[in-house]
């Protein structure tokens, strides 16, 4: 019995394409710029676009408790009022919301950047 597929599976289930994406986009925004990241995947250390930035299906809730201190989450409004330098498309219809004009994809699945810093952002590796 041969055990190389014992040895090779825990290279395989790595976290690496995750951290790759979440350097990228470090590595590609300011400290101040925005970023939206609905699925919780990659935005590790930049401001998002709302105070609840993952599990909002609870804002209703607070909002009751706080007296819509927070606003409703709306992630179209949000993106097009905020311009945040890197998008998900988590939750997000690029045509619904307009975004297309506005953004592109990355190499990146459902990454998307600013039309505007494209070309800096592709030629960092």
């Amino acid at each position: 019995m041969s055990f190389t597929p014992l040895l090779t599976k825990p290279l395989l289930n790595t976290n690496h394409a995750q951290l790759e994406k979440a350097n990228y986009v470090i590595r590609n925004s300011g400290e101040g710029e925005l970023v939206y990241d609905g699925s919780n995947q990659f935005n590790l250390y930049r401001h998002d676009l709302h105070f609840f930035w993952y599990d909002y299906e609870k804002l209703s809730v607070f909002n009751r408790l706080t007296n819509d201190k927070y606003a409703d989450y709306d992630i179209c409004t949000l993106i097009r009022s905020k311009k945040p330098a890197f998008i998900s498309d988590y939750r997000v219809n690029m045509k619904r919301c307009g975004l297309d004009d506005v953004y592109t994809k990355t190499r990146f699945d459902g990454l998307y950047v600013k039309k505007e810093k494209q070309g800096f952002c592709e030629s960092n590796p």
